[in-house]
């Protein structure tokens, strides 16, 4: 784990996964590609710095996508925590079936995503259309929210 509020990052290497559901979820129609910015690369290769860049169309759950000048290419998914990143750590060449997938997050999402290079499984499970990690962070927000007025419209009966 990173701190001082620095992105975390998924380590290369722990696994991969078919390159041919990273490409069909890049593919399904409800993701913007949002063009790319070298802004968004730190000096090690990594998205860190887009885990924090605003995307002001973009709500809680929304997909987005970009390519990088080398081809690699990511989904971003904006949550209310700042931004999930899952990305080709090596630029995919069709030479086999399989890529490396990692991972930058904000220092709030990192309980939520676990370090190192994605299995298919936790792929599907944080990046899937309906219920992906952005709509998950955005219902605990809207949670605490309610609590929160529940225990100030309790406050003020007292």
């Amino acid at each position: 784990m990173s701190d001082g509020g620095e992105e975390s990052r998924g380590e290369v290497g722990k696994g991969t996964m078919k390159a041919a559901l990273f490409e069909a979820v890049l593919a399904e129609p409800d993701i913007v590609d949002v063009g790319f910015s070298p802004r968004w690369m730190d000096d090690d290769g990594y998205f860190g710095p887009l885990v924090s860049v605003p995307f002001p169309k973009a709500r809680g759950g929304d997909r987005l996508k970009c390519t990088d000048p080398n081809g690699r290419r990511a989904l971003i998914i904006v949550t209310a925590a700042g931004n999930a990143v899952f990305f080709e750590r090596f630029p995919y060449t069709g030479q086999t079936d399989q890529v490396v997938v990692v991972h930058c997050e904000s220092e709030a999402l990192y309980p939520l995503i676990l370090p190192g290079a994605l299995t298919e499984q936790q792929f599907r499970v944080l990046t899937r259309h309906k219920r992906n990690i952005g709509h998950s962070v955005q219902h605990l927000v809207e949670l605490g929210a309610t609590l929160y007025g529940l225990k100030q419209a309790s406050a003020s009966l007292a």
